[in-house]
């Protein structure tokens, strides 16, 4: 399913590797052991992350605020 238009893409990471993450720009999740890293990264720059800890709720408004910045 697609987002909305103009919204960045949102990629997942389970761990610090980030196994295939995508070029270009995008929003980075990854996970770490007290809950997620958020950050926006555009080419090789990466703003400094938001953390949330394991709340779903919180980390759910985290990402639609990070895709929201991003436009």
């Amino acid at each position: 399913a697609l987002g909305p238009a103009g919204r960045l893409p949102v990629y997942w990471s389970g761990c610090e590797r980030r196994c295939g993450h995508p070029h270009g720009e995008w929003i980075d999740v990854v996970a770490t052991p007290d809950g997620h890293r958020i950050s926006y990264v555009r080419g090789e720059r990466r703003d400094p992350p938001a953390t949330v800890r394991d709340d779903p709720a919180a980390l759910a408004a985290a990402v639609a605020a990070a895709r929201s910045r991003a436009l």
